[in-house]
């Protein structure tokens, strides 16, 4: 019996094994791809002449255009906390508010999220562009340079509330990000509070390995559920785990988390097979959607009964369950044997029993005689 058990236990282990490596053998073909990004950057350039007529706080030294982001609150703005608040900015010239400088140092770029700026001056407003090292020492020396279309204003504001997604900029490594600002008063100059939220993340995605995961080794057949894995991975070939949003083709559609998706598919037809698969990233990612083409599987007709592949399916989407249903029915069979087993002793004892009383009988006769 104690053998009985301990060859059960192993097959058991062997079982789960097996629907662990069927369910996740995902190197069976990949293709990676360059995903685009909608990155735009603008030009700066300073006006010829800027020479005051007048010390008054009055256009033209001051324009402000009507937006609806001039209603906002600044309740955290306590100058990140760097010092004296509010923060005093010179009429001509830029000045850094907030800056991220030693991300390369753990391979890792900058990103920025949350800009909260408020004037406190009366009437003063302010412009904000989001530059990279070059094209700060550029703004600081007065020359033209390029920003961010992304997380800038180029309009004046005297208070503003930018929570748009987060952006990692710029995105090639070692970098560095700076927050300028510039008054829009050419005379006076301006005091701000702000809060503005900049951190180190890890490097965007440049590739995209899409990998086709066969439940059965690395065939594909018609009617069958197989899935396509997608890793967005970066310049380290490490995951970027900013990644979040759907895949879609056609009536299939998969989440991508943590940088990491899977897309279900049932191939309806034999052949040769790629599928142009739509990422739409989340609204809390910064990005547009783009489409992958998945690697060329082949696939054909399935060689044994639909009921067998249902099996099949249903054991490998259903790990546990099929663990414990195996188990059971092994408890069942065992109990089986076991109650056969007794009942066997039973009778085999009953006939022993009455043997041994018909031979004494016998005995007993052939003494009397």
């Amino acid at each position: 019996m104690f053998r009985f058990l301990l060859i059960l236990t192993l097959f058991l282990v062997i079982i789960q094994q097996a629907l662990l490596v069927s369910a996740d053998s995902s190197s069976i073909s990949s293709i990676s791809f360059v995903p685009t990004r909608e990155e735009t950057l603008k030009e700066y350039t300073f006006p010829t002449q800027q020479q005051p007529t007048s010390s008054s706080n009055t256009p033209p030294f001051f324009t402000l255009s009507p937006t609806s982001q001039q209603q906002c609150s600044c309740s955290q703005c306590y100058c990140n906390n760097g010092g004296s608040c509010p923060k005093s900015i010179p009429a001509l010239g830029f000045t850094i508010l907030a800056a991220e400088e030693n991300c390369g140092n753990r391979n890792q770029v900058p990103s920025i999220g949350l800009i909260n700026i408020q004037s406190t001056s009366d009437s003063n407003g302010f412009k904000y562009y989001l530059v990279d090292e070059n094209n700060k020492n550029k703004a600081m020396n007065l020359q033209s340079f390029q920003y961010s279309s992304y997380k800038s204003e180029d309009r004046a504001m005297t208070c503003v509330t930018d929570n748009l997604a987060p952006v990692r900029y710029p995105s090639t490594l070692p970098g560095k990000a700076y927050l300028l600002v510039s008054s829009t008063n050419l005379v006076l100059n301006t005091e701000v509070r702000y809060n503005i939220q900049m951190s180190c993340a890890v490097p965007e995605a440049k590739t995209v390995k899409v990998t086709a995961v066969s439940r059965d080794g690395s065939k594909y057949y018609v009617g069958k559920k197989m899935s396509f894995r997608f890793e967005f991975k970066n310049v380290y070939d490490n995951i970027d785990t900013w990644q979040k949003g759907t895949l879609s083709f056609g009536g299939f559609t998969g989440q991508v988390n943590q940088g990491v998706g899977n897309l279900d598919f049932t191939p309806s037809s034999e052949g040769s097979i790629s599928l142009s698969v739509l990422y739409t990233p989340d609204t809390s990612v910064y990005g547009s959607a783009n489409t992958y083409n998945t690697p060329t599987i082949q696939v054909s007709q399935a060689p044994v009964p639909d009921a067998v592949w249902s099996l099949w399916d249903w054991i490998i989407s259903n790990q546990r369950n099929a663990i414990f249903a195996i188990i059971i029915l092994c408890g069942i069979v065992i109990g089986v044997v076991l109650t056969c087993c007794i009942c066997t002793c039973i009778i085999c004892r009953r006939r022993r029993n009455r043997a041994n009383s018909e031979e004494r009988g016998i005995k007993l006769q052939d003494e009397e005689a």
